[in-house]
């Protein structure tokens, strides 16, 4: 069949199947016959072999990990980054009163459980929110 054909048989499917066909010879009506079934077929699932959405799922599942990993990244660089201004704060703090440094030394060591808490809190909540972000769109994707 040609495209203009096709089009017109696309064209009737679309409108009302139900509706007399608009061939009038016995080819086109083997046609119009082989273009239905294979028309009805497209819009079942598969009985075997992999769903419609196979593709998209492994594509989104490749990019999960992708963002996991950088999101890993991320959390490090954070927590590196939290303590290396500790470390700094600190080191600058012996050059302009060293008495005063140890005894926030003092301090830090004595209330290290809540700076870990709020370290840990923080990496929590950005792991939970992206885990719940992901999980949001991947419901909203199907």
């Amino acid at each position: 069949m040609d495209d203009t054909r096709d089009q017109l048989l696309q064209e009737w499917l679309d409108r009302a199947p139900d509706s007399p066909p608009p061939a009038t010879t016995s080819d086109e009506q083997a046609d119009l016959l082989a273009y239905q079934t294979l028309f009805s077929q497209l819009e079942t699932p598969p009985t075997v072999g992999l769903p419609y959405g196979f593709a998209r799922r492994v594509r989104q599942q490749l990019e999960q990990r992708a963002h996991r990993r950088s999101d890993v990244r991320f959390y490090l660089f954070c927590v590196g980054l939290f303590v290396v201004s500790v470390l700094g704060g600190y080191s600058l703090l012996v050059l302009v009163d060293a008495e005063l440094a140890r005894q926030t030394k003092l301090v830090v060591i004595q209330h290290s459980g809540a700076l870990l808490a709020g370290i840990v809190l923080f990496l929590g909540i950005q792991l939970t929110n992206s885990q719940w972000v992901q999980q949001q769109v991947n419901a909203w994707g199907r």
